[in-house]
């Protein structure tokens, strides 16, 4: 009986010595949230893309990449990050690196819009080492409505200046679309 108690103490030791030797799997989640400004933003003007890049946990996060492919017509201007290092001006990659539990990165792209009017979206994700446990919000689209932009001016010149008392008097009003869009019907 002795013997038996004594290989069934081994075997438990064993056991637990094996359970204290596997690895731990880490779990996190990354969240993605997105802003833009302004919205509207007029055509051909300049859109800033702020994105948050936040670990809710409840571990850390590492080997974390921010991907964000920038809107079709849309220029790229600049990008900071305040973790890590970005490339790229089409598809903008920041490899932000380790975010321990409850840590934010910001990413801060600029772009020039198009000349046309309509709804640009922008998508940026994040992909981390570990396993998400929502991996839902990882991923977020933003939608920017560009509006047209046009630049009115309008020029009065008078006639013969001094008028002599009892003449006719002409005033030219010349009204100019500056751009750089077409200006539909206007009332001067």
């Amino acid at each position: 009986m002795n013997k038996v108690l004594a290989w069934a103490a081994k075997l438990l030791l064993l056991a637990c010595v094996m359970m204290a030797q596997q690895a731990y799997a880490a779990l996190v989640d990354i969240v993605v949230n997105q802003s833009d400004s302004p919205d509207p933003v007029p055509s051909g003007g300049t859109l800033t893309y702020t994105i948050h890049v936040d670990n809710n946990g409840p571990d850390d996060a590492t080997g974390v990449v921010l991907t964000d492919t920038i809107p079709a017509g849309t220029t790229f201007v600049s990008r900071t990050t305040t973790k890590g290092t970005c490339s790229g001006t089409t598809t903008t990659t920041c490899n932000i690196g380790d975010l321990v539990n409850g840590e934010r990165a910001t990413v801060t792209i600029v772009v020039t819009v198009p000349n046309t009017a309509g709804t640009i979206n922008n998508t940026a994700t994040a992909t981390r080492n570990e396993p998400d446990s929502n991996a839902t919000n990882d991923s977020d689209t933003n939608a920017t409505t560009v509006t047209v932009s046009s630049n009115m001016s309008i020029t009065k010149t008078d006639s013969a200046d001094p008028v002599v008392q009892g003449q006719n008097y002409t005033y030219s009003i010349i009204p100019r679309n500056n751009g750089p869009q077409a200006l539909g019907a206007a009332e001067v």
